[in-house]
């Protein structure tokens, strides 16, 4: 589960955008992580404790992806969309008919 982040974190260092990561979910993996790993310190079960926090060092590093690539970009990790006029013969559609990115 914990490993399963990697692919995306490749993905979002090559294009240097956050748009394929959910900082809620990055957030809760966080919390989730901590609290476990706090539960297994206190149990002193290694096995719980030892993956956890594991998992709270690769979910700190994907939630520290959002304000270092925000600085970067224009603080939008969002896609810019455009509006396209297309004309169809004698008919014209107005902007709003059509997004593309």
């Amino acid at each position: 589960m914990f490993a399963s982040p990697l692919a995306t974190i490749k993905q979002v260092c090559r294009s240097r955008s956050t748009a394929s990561l959910s900082l809620l979910a990055t957030a809760a993996s966080v919390c989730c992580s901590s609290l476990w790993g706090c539960y297994g310190l206190l149990q002193g079960d290694a096995f719980v404790w030892m993956p956890n926090f594991v998992g709270l060092l690769v979910s700190l590093f994907q939630l520290l992806l959002f304000p270092y690539f925000a600085s970067l970009g224009s603080g939008s990790s969002r896609p810019a969309y455009t509006l396209v006029a297309v004309e169809l013969g004698d008919a014209s559609v107005s902007p709003e008919a059509r997004l593309t990115k």
